[in-house]
């Protein structure tokens, strides 16, 4: 059992560097958009859950729902970034 939760806690890594890299991306953004920095809010917040669940090490479903959750979440807030 061990092993399964090994690579699930891989697996969320690679996603919350996904996370991660969109928040850089969007606070590039905010530099030239012209919406603000409410995005840049938004995404931290979005992104700033999964960085603290993989750090504690929850692999459990309701932590990897939110961990999903919170990746789809990024690409939206980016669109949202450049109306």
């Amino acid at each position: 059992m061990d092993e399964l939760a090994s690579f699930r806690l891989v697996g969320m890594r690679m996603l919350t560097g996904t996370c991660a890299s969109c928040t850089a991306i969007v606070a590039g953004g905010t530099l030239f958009a012209g919406s603000g920095v409410m995005p840049l809010v938004l995404v931290v917040a979005a992104g700033g859950l999964p960085v603290l669940l993989v750090m504690q090490g929850h692999t459990d479903p309701t932590k990897r729902l939110i961990l999903g959750a919170s990746v789809t979440a990024c690409p939206i807030i980016f669109l949202y970034q450049w109306p």
